[in-house]
């Protein structure tokens, strides 16, 4: 008789199981949330503990799916923020992610599938990375800028073996980014609005540069530069009027809250990005694009009373971007001083105290050089800048291949290859103008490369 009961025993304590970890996931989630407001560190601990062992639980037991929950987090403010370090939502989630699924890979010896995924230039860049903090002056920030971009290609790994394992998961991912940067550009819209308040007041204006989640005004404007191909796949993929009408809302909430950073460099991305589209002979779909973000400029530039052209304008006399500039220049004489191992990870900002000096006009010395592939041949040198270009042109190639493979169709299939092979290229063209392995940044191209893998896996 207990032979025989003992599975409905088990099935009632699991369902107690699931229940208990989801009402610690929850009193977590609003104890995080309590302490934005209070600004009581123990608060924000004892919730982030809660609810990373509420996850933790419910994604190594399989009963919340690990990559929606990543993708939700991304955007959403951390629960404490300093000058050297960002603990929010998105480093935790993907750090439960790459355990959970690390375990799971091991209670069940299954071979990790990645699909054509450039192991090579990813083996070569962590291994490197790792030998050159042995280099760096300041171990802290070399530890510190370590873990943070192990973490990154570990979360690259695991979600390229789930989604290659299940790839029918690959396009509700992409509905829910883009869902997302709809939820992400409305609110966008109310902090440069002022209706919620903002930190970075645009000068002249009565408006604010938003944030949102994030600590800076172009953090979010790269999560929506890279976000935007998202919505238009809503757009695209809609079938019936309503459908329609929302996905056109959530388009352009997504164009507004982009606007609404007042970040120049994800403009110029936004507008560069859809050339991808051409490649592919989707020559009315990038035209369209273009017509669409020059009528939003020029509608929100009129509604906003010239702020966006005011913005425009005071590009070439703005000296912050000249300081960027300078800095970038400052990146380049850290590499040829040390081509080989740079100045190690995390050691730009230390690098600027020699050689910020040496470029004449700079002032503004802030940890980041503005270009990422820059900012990495300074801190890792010749075969980390070689490694890391490795990966993204190897990635920027198989989704361009598995894109065009399907561009005479008119199939889900086909718009979901060319969004991601459209979204990583608005990656690889932010790169230029900011530093994108950033928290919640990374992870976003992370996922991104990981669904264009598993597209073409598919495909395949």
């Amino acid at each position: 008789m207990s032979a025989q009961r003992s599975p409905v025993i088990r099935a009632e304590t699991e369902s107690w199981i699931a229940a208990g970890s989801v009402a610690l996931l929850g009193s977590g989630v609003f104890l995080v949330f309590t302490s934005l407001f209070t600004s009581n560190l123990l608060i924000a601990g004892v919730g982030a503990g809660a609810a990373s062992l509420a996850l933790f639980v419910l994604f190594a037991s399989g009963w919340v799916a690990m990559l929606p929950m990543a993708a939700l987090s991304l955007a959403l403010p951390p629960a404490y923020a300093s000058e050297a370090i960002r603990l929010g939502p998105a480093l935790l989630v993907t750090v439960l992610v790459v355990v959970a699924w690390g375990i799971s890979k091991g209670v069940s010896a299954r071979p990790i599938r990645t699909g054509r995924l450039p192991i090579w230039a990813i083996a070569l860049f962590l291994g490197w990375l790792i030998i050159s903090a042995g280099f760096a002056a300041d171990r802290g920030s070399a530890a510190r800028e370590t873990a943070n971009l192990l973490l990154f290609f570990a979360f690259l790994i695991a979600a390229t073996d789930l989604l290659v394992s299940r790839p029918e998961r690959v396009r509700a991912l992409v509905v829910i980014l883009g869902w997302t940067a709809a939820a992400v550009g409305a609110f966008a819209i109310l902090e440069t609005l002022a209706f919620v308040p903002g930190a970075f007041a645009l000068g002249g204006t009565g408006y604010y540069r938003a944030t949102g989640g994030f600590a800076w005004p172009n953090e979010l404007a790269m999560y929506l530069t890279i976000s935007l191909p998202f919505t238009v796949f809503l757009l695209r993929e809609a079938e019936s009027p309503l459908r329609r009408s929302l996905a056109v809302l959530a388009l352009l909430l997504a164009v507004a809250g982009l606007v609404a950073t007042f970040s120049r460099g994800s403009w110029i991305a936004t507008l560069v990005a859809p050339a991808a589209l051409l490649s592919l002979g989707e020559r009315r779909l990038a035209f369209r694009v273009w017509l669409l973000a020059i009528l939003a400029g020029l509608s929100l530039d009129l509604a906003s009373g010239g702020a966006v052209s005011g913005r425009i304008t005071q590009t070439l006399v703005d000296p912050l971007v000249g300081q960027r500039f300078l800095l970038t220049r400052a990146g380049v004489l850290m590499f040829m001083a040390h081509p080989l191992v740079g100045m190690g990870p995390g050691g730009f900002e230390t690098g600027l105290d020699e050689f910020g000096l040496l470029v004449p006009g700079l002032t503004n010395f802030v940890a980041s050089a503005h270009n990422t592939y820059v900012h990495v041949a300074a801190e890792l040198g010749s075969v980390g800048f070689l490694a890391l270009t490795g990966f993204l042109a190897s990635t920027w190639w198989t989704l361009r291949s598995s894109a065009r493979r399907f561009s005479s169709q008119a199939s889900t299939r086909s718009r979901l290859t060319s969004t991601l092979f459209w979204s990583f290229t608005a990656a690889c063209a932010i790169s230029f103008a900011e530093w994108t392995l950033a928290q919640g940044i990374g992870q976003l191209i992370m996922l991104v490369a990981a669904m264009g893998f598993a597209a073409d896996a598919e495909a395949s």
